[in-house]
């Protein structure tokens, strides 16, 4: 596994005006760990193995990161028009927005609890709102690769006059 994966990654959340991928994108324990050694690993070499990588791992989570390294070591026949950087791109976007989703929902509950802490509302707010702002960055960019890539609308209309 290369670190252009996550380079492609963290171009495209940068086109959103947004950080790099970091260990809050994911939910999980363990993919948060195999992430944070991965990035670590990346520093000192663009293409770590398997067994550097593991290097900054607890031993159960070696067999997740060898089926990391095997699903992304042999690139998957193109599904739907898809290459493997574009996948990555979009899987590492949709890591963000749920992110970004949950951190607006907890918002929402400190909001809730704060009603009374004018200053505290105020800085809560702030955050909602910059939350939102990127989260709309986030879906915009994914709306305008998703519109990138359809197919030719001439063809539709081609198609529905050769079925009549």
């Amino acid at each position: 596994m290369s670190s252009h994966l996550l380079h492609v990654i963290d171009e495209a959340l940068d086109r959103a005006e947004l950080p790099a991928l970091n260990v809050d994108d994911f939910e999980q324990l363990a993919c948060r760990e195999i992430f944070r050694a991965l990035r670590a690993a990346a520093i000192d070499d663009p293409a770590p193995t398997p067994d550097e990588v593991r290097a900054g791992l607890d031993d159960s989570l070696y067999l997740p990161l060898a089926a990391l390294y095997e699903e992304t070591g042999e690139r998957p026949p193109v599904d739907r028009g898809i290459s493997l950087e574009d996948g990555a791109r979009k899987t590492g976007l949709q890591l963000r927005e749920k992110r970004l989703r949950r951190e607006g929902q907890q918002l929402r509950s400190l909001l809730q609890e704060t009603a009374a802490d004018v200053e505290a509302l105020e800085i809560l707010t702030q955050v909602g709102r910059d939350n939102a702002a990127a989260l709309l960055r986030l879906q915009q960019t994914l709306t305008a690769r998703t519109i990138g890539r359809t197919t030719d609308p001439w063809a539709a209309v081609e198609q529905g006059i050769n079925e009549t």
